[in-house]
């Protein structure tokens, strides 16, 4: 299985400036997971709305950019990545997503949650079929 056969091709993009309560508010009303953040037109990061949710909701959104909430180094992976080699990734980088990257350009995000959703999907068709 590839990271192309699981990633959500909803992306969203949000740029690092982007005040973090209009991003979450964007990401609460199209039921979006995570926003892709860039800077000039380069991916530098991926943001949750857990995380900006965080422990006190608005308040801690409050004058706050998406850069700010940001975790060390831009993680990606290429859509022909092996999913175990996804999840290799975003376990080493503690995230619950990941970039998926096609000749350079954004095609998808894969998460945590979109995977165990593939994966119950494919049982549930498998246990039908037999």
């Amino acid at each position: 299985m590839r990271a192309a056969d699981v990633m959500d091709t909803r992306v969203a993009v949000a740029d690092a400036c982007t005040g973090a309560d209009q991003a979450w508010d964007h990401m609460r009303t199209h039921d979006l997971q995570a926003l892709v953040v860039t800077e000039r037109d380069r991916i530098i990061g991926v943001v949750t709305r857990a995380r900006l949710d965080g422990p006190r909701g608005k308040a801690h959104r409050r004058d706050r950019t998406l850069a700010e909430y940001l975790p060390q180094g831009p993680i990606a992976v290429t859509s022909d990545c092996s999913v175990a080699r996804a999840m290799a990734v975003l376990d080493g980088h503690a995230a619950g997503c990941v970039p998926v990257l096609e000749r350079g350009r954004l095609v998808g995000v894969l998460t945590i949650a979109g995977l165990l959703r593939k994966l119950t999907e494919r049982q549930a068709t498998r246990r039908r079929a037999s």
